[in-house]
């Protein structure tokens, strides 16, 4: 990566004139799927080799700079304030490059601490996200004790099931199969199923367009039941399949294979009729 670029990211972490929220806003990089609209036809593997490198590299060569500026950001007790919404902010996205960063030990270490000293959902939701996308060996840990103290309550674990759906690791759908029995998941639920589903199919595109196809029959068997159990959930989660014409030949004609599974239903609901047929006719 140029060193300019370093530097360009570098000036605006130490820069004492621009506000911590845009801090960390211009510090954030684009999603996978934000850059995917960049190019005509979509390498999903591709574009996440590259976010990662560009995450890795800039994390690395800032390690100082984002520890201290890290460090440096301390607020006592949570207040729903403009300052210390914009600290938290930075202060949150350098724990995001420190955890993507060679020195996994000290980000373990920052993760968990974070994690078990925050009193605020915020801050909580901030040390599991850098655990789950730069895979800590604290992930398992603080996602299981997650999940015990938040259970009971659905909108905190819609949180829960949408880092699952998005966690970047190969054995990502394996986990997503297996949650789908989770005590606090139900298919009946609209925001469960858009919060585990929802977040692997489309938020998570390096694996739900794995070359081996096993995304797109995942997403086949939840629409095959969302048909006549909520066939408008079920129109909305199709829309990386009819998004198919986006994709290199193979993927493409493993997704058309699929759609045309679904069209073959007897008892297609008519709100996934209408894009299934666009989709395939285009």
């Amino acid at each position: 990566m140029p060193e300019s670029v370093v530097d360009a990211f570098r000036g605006v972490l130490l820069s004492d004139s621009i506000d911590p929220a845009l801090v960390a806003l211009i510090l954030t990089l684009p999603s996978e799927n934000e850059l995917a609209e960049l190019f005509t036809v979509i390498d999903p593997v591709a574009i996440h080799e590259v976010v990662n490198f560009i995450h890795h590299q800039l994390a690395v060569e800032m390690h100082d700079e984002l520890l201290s500026v890290y460090r440096s950001i301390n607020i006592d007790g949570y207040r729903v304030d403009h300052q210390d919404i914009a600290k938290r902010s930075l202060r949150n996205i350098c724990l995001q490059y420190l955890a993507a960063g060679d020195d996994s030990e000290l980000a373990n270490k920052l993760v968990l601490e974070q994690y078990q000293s925050a009193d605020n959902m915020t801050d909580s939701l901030a040390a599991l996200t850098a655990a789950n996308e730069s895979q800590l060996a604290c992930k398992e840990q603080l996602m299981a004790d997650f999940d015990e103290r938040w259970h009971h309550d659905g909108l905190v674990m819609d949180k829960w099931f949408t880092l699952q759906g998005a966690n970047p690791a190969k054995e990502a759908l394996t986990n997503v199969r297996e949650l789908l029995n989770h005590r606090s998941f139900s298919m009946s639920n609209p925001n469960r199923v858009r919060s585990l589903v929802g977040a692997f199919t489309a938020g998570n595109p390096v694996n739900f367009h794995a070359e081996d196809s096993s995304g797109y029959q995942f997403l086949y068997e939840i629409l095959v039941d969302l048909n006549t159990r909520n066939p408008q959930v079920a129109s909305r989660l199709i829309e990386p399949l009819i998004r198919l014409k986006r994709y290199d030949a193979k993927r493409q004609a493993q997704m058309r294979k699929v759609l045309e599974q679904l069209k073959a239903l007897d008892n297609l609901s008519g709100d996934l009729f209408e894009k299934i047929t666009k989709a395939l006719e285009s």
